[in-house]
């Protein structure tokens, strides 16, 4: 029996894109916009995300607290104005106050959103606040509102913040320099 000699391949077949119908061009172009997009996301949801820390906030401690209405959510948003650490490059100043506070309602239905400025500069009956590791407290005076925060930390800010309006805060969120810049610039 005489010996098979192989078929040389076709030069087409050593190029498999040249065999791809207008359809398979599409099919590729979409599983390249699908990746790309997928991983933008991804690097979006990162900086934003991957940069947010939590911080436990005991607030069985505060005591006697407004009443909380059924689903609806509030949240405490404070713009910090600190000056430490990557902050520092926004010039110097002690210590950490609200330059921003703001009570965000999301009503029960969660069908809208409310938001109430509190002036930076109200001056009010501050509850006395405990020393912590890194704040010194106080006891209760007439002073402004960003004392709390400033020598009494987050905890006092809350306690003084729901005395104030009477509202139960659930959550809250602090923003500084650098992260509000973070935010604009993604």
């Amino acid at each position: 029996m005489p010996a098979r000699v192989p078929k040389k391949a076709p030069d087409s077949a050593a190029r498999p894109w040249e065999q791809l119908t207008r359809g398979g061009w599409v099919a590729i172009g979409a599983t390249a916009l699908l990746i790309a997009s997928s991983l933008t996301a991804y690097g979006a949801y990162y900086d934003i995300y991957g940069n947010i820390s939590a911080e436990s906030i005991d607030t069985d401690a505060f005591g006697d607290r407004p009443t909380k209405v059924d689903g609806a959510v509030n949240i405490m948003v404070i713009g910090s104005d600190v000056r430490t650490g990557e902050n520092a490059n926004y010039g110097a100043a002690e210590g950490e106050r609200p330059d921003t506070l703001i009570i965000a309602h999301i009503s029960p239905d969660h069908d809208g959103a409310t938001l109430v400025n509190i002036p930076r500069d109200s001056y009010l009956d501050l509850p006395a606040c405990a020393p912590t590791d890194d704040k010194p407290g106080y006891d209760a005076h007439l002073g402004m509102i960003g004392e709390a925060m400033s020598l009494g930390g987050i905890s006092c800010l809350w306690t003084t913040v729901e005395q104030l309006t009477g509202i139960h805060i659930d959550h809250f969120v602090s923003v500084d320099f650098t992260g509000f810049k973070g935010m604009v610039d993604s």
